[in-house]
């Protein structure tokens, strides 16, 4: 879990962001979890390395922010993809219940804050994790 959470993380960041700092701009993006914020009860090794994907993106911040590069996380809320395929369908009811939107997200949600993310009109947002998550979680 650590391995591909965190490590995979940190290590693409730092094999991405070589080319990045030559060219004095870039754009990295991590991808956490709402369980790094509010926990869970049956999965700590994930929320765990997910919270560390928090704390790894605002420690490049300081390291790669002189280089004009940004470096922000999306922690995604209960999206529906092969991870969450496997929930009952009262467990699904469950989880939209907490949703006050009422709905489970999709994949082009985190998608579409991926492009809002990358693109210029997001130049003065670093070291901040958009919680993209229905209104699960709100910090």
């Amino acid at each position: 879990m650590l391995d591909v959470n965190l490590n995979g993380v940190f290590l693409c960041s730092r094999a991405f962001s070589r080319e990045m700092r030559a060219k004095r701009w870039g754009r990295i993006i991590n991808i956490s979890s709402i369980i790094a914020f509010i926990g869970t009860n049956h999965e700590a090794h994930y929320g765990a390395s997910k919270a560390a994907v928090v704390g790894l993106t605002k420690s490049l911040v300081l390291e790669l922010a002189p280089y004009n590069i940004t470096v922000s996380a999306i922690a995604p809320g209960l999206i529906d993809t092969d991870m969450t395929a496997g929930a009952t369908p009262e467990e699904r009811k469950k989880a939209i219940e907490l949703i006050p939107l009422g709905r489970i997200g999709q994949p082009a949600d985190i998608a579409y804050a991926a492009v809002f993310l990358a693109s210029d009109r997001a130049s003065f947002i670093t070291g901040q994790t958009l919680n993209v998550n229905g209104g699960e979680a709100m910090f």
